[in-house]
């Protein structure tokens, strides 16, 4: 029988669900039974080892890229569902709309195939009023498919809240886990310049722009670099942002970086921020970066915002301040940049919290 696994992210695209998705499907039994069909084409060589499954069947064009982005990627899994029929014993969605959608297609036809569905973050959250104000129909709709499949994947207590207030499904919870490479040799001691470094979309939510905020209160007062890493359609925003700062020779943003550029930057910075925030119903589901992080021994100043209270303590691993407050977020940058044993101490603390891990693979089959 064939355990397929439909997601429109996976290597070597660079996010936080592809991330999720392979290192958790790495450690399924049945993975060389797994078929994967992405909407993730090979715009470059991956640098995980993707033969561990059985087959993987890319999409031709990147989401969101063209008018009918996803055509490709829809007639893609109905010609798999066509040429293997009776043969699926599970579908894995990675979303609940679409991917579980066309699960059911599926299912239909062949009641007997179990359909486990991923659930990350703002997707679920159908019980907020401006999403469900935004789109009511998609709202209903998503809680009819929640509390029809066969079982939800969660990733962190907070997503897991919201599911079991919208469906009567067993909700099971799987974490994500941290795999890459590892700076244990780190030492923080004393510096005249401090290297921050945040790793994320660039989106509102994600906060990079309270950071450049702060910063631009700081430039008098601290010599600073600051990398922004990662892509979206807010890197304008911050762009211009920079340029209203005069920060063009202390921040940098850096996009489409492999994983191995960004463990660079990660060597050479002392402070990882990243103050996400509750933005129109959009939350962080976890926030497998701050594992990260942790992974190189850097300190986190971030809000606890959503998901990522299960791995971000204050005063543990992570100076926590509040969502959207400039003037926390620049006190907090002071107090790190001047104490290199506090640096120390939260960047020892959060490496031992970077190999978390809650829930394992065998959920995924019953």
């Amino acid at each position: 029988m064939i355990k397929l696994l439909i997601t429109t992210s996976f290597p070597p695209y660079r996010g936080g669900i592809s991330h999720y998705l392979y290192t958790i499907f790495k450690e399924y039994e049945f993975r060389s039974e797994l078929v994967v069909i992405t909407q993730t084409p090979s715009f470059t060589e991956p640098e995980e080892d993707l033969t561990i499954f059985k087959e993987i069947i890319r999409s031709k064009n990147l989401p969101l890229e063209g008018k009918f982005h996803r055509l490709d990627f829809y007639l893609k899994i109905l010609k798999f569902y066509i040429k293997n029929r009776g043969r699926i014993d599970y579908i894995y969605t990675e979303s609940v709309i679409p991917t579980t959608i066309f699960s059911f297609l599926y299912k239909l036809f062949y009641p007997k195939t179990k359909i486990v569905c991923f659930t990350y973050g703002s997707e679920v959250n159908i019980v907020d009023p401006y999403i469900k104000r935004k789109a009511r129909l998609v709202c209903l709709i998503k809680k009819f498919l929640l509390n029809r499949v066969d079982r939800i994947i969660t990733i962190s207590s907070y997503t897991e809240k919201i599911l079991k207030r919208i469906t009567k499904k067993d909700v099971y919870m799987i974490s994500p886990r941290y795999d890459g490479e590892r700076f244990e040799g780190r030492e923080h001691k004393k510096k005249e310049k401090i290297v921050l470094i945040s790793v994320a979309q660039l989106t509102p939510r994600k906060g990079q722009q309270y950071v450049l905020k702060s910063l631009n209160s700081l430039k008098d007062d601290l010599d600073f670099l600051y990398y922004i890493v990662g892509s979206g359609s807010y890197r304008k925003n911050l762009e211009n942002l920079i340029k209203k700062y005069k920060l063009e020779e202390r921040v940098f943003i850096k996009s489409g970086l492999k994983n191995r550029e960004v463990y660079k930057l990660y060597r050479e910075s002392d402070i990882f921020v990243l103050p996400v925030f509750y933005y129109r119903g959009d939350f962080e589901g976890f926030g497998i970066v701050y594992l990260e992080a942790g992974a190189f021994k850097l300190p986190v100043i971030a809000t606890g915002s959503g998901g990522s209270k299960d791995i971000l303590i204050d005063g543990f691993n992570s100076i926590l301040v509040k969502e959207r407050d400039y003037k926390s977020l620049r006190d907090a940058i002071l107090t790190l940049s001047s104490d290199n044993i506090k640096r120390e101490i939260l960047g020892e603390n959060g490496y031992k919290m970077s190999f978390y891990k809650k829930g394992d693979t065998s959920l995924l089959t019953f």
